[in-house]
């Protein structure tokens, strides 16, 4: 079992390290379990009910759980990731995988393989767990998975009819403001 145990960024970082993640998982057989998805979940219908957004998917719940119940999930793994990896319990009672903003753990290398596999479950904190092979194989499964609600995607679908039925060429433009507003100062904003 994999954990991801860290809340980086918003939407399009957690989407991104979610995806390798979720490819991971399938690649080795194992149930990923992703807390940190907590403020989005309820846009997912595979992970809306369930607290832990797990994949593969859960079972139905009888009650969506709270956006408070999922904030202070995630928060909670994230302080018993940091402070097992603080006073140096990386294997027990759970393996810790922790990697600092400019290291990168490949998915495919033979440390995150046995980790993943192995038991206890593996707390992973960090921003570049990636690997590009894996996620081209598992694609198919991560795009069903990560599909938005029917309503946002008629609404998105009907946006982009018009704008194409006006249009020779349609650019969609992502303006970063609330990340950028503090991150180097400012400098980007």
């Amino acid at each position: 079992m994999i954990v991801n145990a860290l809340r980086y960024g918003q939407l399009g970082n957690r989407l991104l390290v979610y995806a390798h993640l979720i490819a991971a998982a399938r690649e080795y057989g194992v149930t990923l379990l992703n807390p940190a998805m907590c403020e989005y979940a309820h846009l997912f219908p595979a992970i809306a009910d369930d607290v832990w957004c797990r994949y593969p998917p859960a079972s139905a719940v009888l009650k969506r759980p709270s956006l408070f119940t999922r904030v202070c999930l995630t928060q909670t793994i994230s302080r018993i990731t940091k402070s097992l990896w603080a006073v140096g319990l990386k294997r027990y009672p759970f393996g810790v995988l922790r990697i600092r903003d400019q290291e990168q753990c490949d998915l495919m290398g033979a440390t995150f393989v046995r980790l993943a596999r192995a038991k206890p479950p593996l707390l992973v904190s960090g921003w570049e767990f990636r690997s590009l092979l894996l996620l081209q194989k598992h694609a198919d499964q991560v795009r069903t998975h990560l599909q938005l609600d029917s309503r946002r995607r008629a609404a998105i679908r009907r946006l982009l009819t018009i704008s194409r039925a006006n249009s020779d060429v349609v650019v969609g433009v992502h303006i970063r403001q609330g990340d950028y507003a503090d991150w180097k100062a400012g400098c980007y904003y």
